[in-house]
């Protein structure tokens, strides 16, 4: 029996520099999840921690809650900040950059979203990656590398979270606004010498999605409305 992945999506682990293939802490639990019925993969919201926190790990996400309200970011390192532009050059002999979408296709189990409607399509998609989990053929998720006029680099990944049977725990202080009735987590990371990179992550029924904007997005920016879209937009 396969048993699910659970990954807790928090704020904590993915500062400290997790690859961008998952995002929070993944583990394969010693036996199987009981759920009442038997789910491929599933989104669940923990409630929100009250009182002194219990753990180190708790007390950093707080304090990263604190700064993203107080200040507008996070602070991080400077390879912490400088992630997107990392990325861009991130490409090796097991991980290769393709031109295109259409060059993976007979390789993903992920079916790739449309971006036509999106404000990505009025960029140069600068090439394509597989990420997660290779299932029953094929990846479960997709990266692309996007250069938007005005906004510069800008990467989207997508994973098919039901393929790969993860079950995500967002802590609810994470969470900044709902889409489409799933959970949106919206953070800024900034390091001291002022080198920045913005993040969402949201889900859907089937996908969860990373997009990530190299400088610092704040929602008073007209491109935070474009963001907004394409986050309804994509399935």
């Amino acid at each position: 029996m396969q048993y699910p992945r659970i990954v807790l999506i928090c704020i904590s682990l993915i500062v400290v520099g997790l690859s961008s293939a998952v995002l929070g802490q993944v583990s394969r639990p010693s036996n199987p999840i009981a759920t009442g019925e038997e789910k491929p993969g599933h989104v669940e919201v923990l409630p929100a921690v009250t009182g002194a926190s219990r753990s180190l790990q708790e007390a950093t996400l707080r304090s990263f809650i604190e700064q993203q309200k107080t200040l507008g970011w996070i602070e991080v390192d400077e390879e912490k900040a400088s992630s997107v532009e990392r990325a861009f050059g991130a490409s090796s002999p097991v991980v290769k950059t393709m031109p295109d979408v259409e060059s993976l296709l007979n390789v993903l189990r992920v079916v790739p979203s449309s971006v036509t409607r999106t404000m990505l399509a009025s960029g140069r998609l600068d090439g394509v990656r597989t990420a997660g989990g290779f299932v029953d053929g094929g990846w479960t998720g997709l990266v692309r590398l996007f250069t938007l006029p005005d906004v510069g680099r800008v990467i989207l990944e997508e994973y098919d979270y039901v393929a790969a049977g993860s079950h995500y725990q967002i802590p609810s202080e994470t969470i900044d606004s709902y889409v489409n009735g799933y959970p949106m987590i919206y953070r800024a990371f900034k390091a001291p010498s002022g080198k920045s990179y913005t993040e969402f992550v949201w889900f859907t029924k089937a996908k969860q999605f990373r997009l990530m904007v190299d400088g610092l997005v704040m929602k008073s920016d007209d491109i935070y409305a474009d963001v907004e879209q394409l986050l309804a937009t994509l399935l």
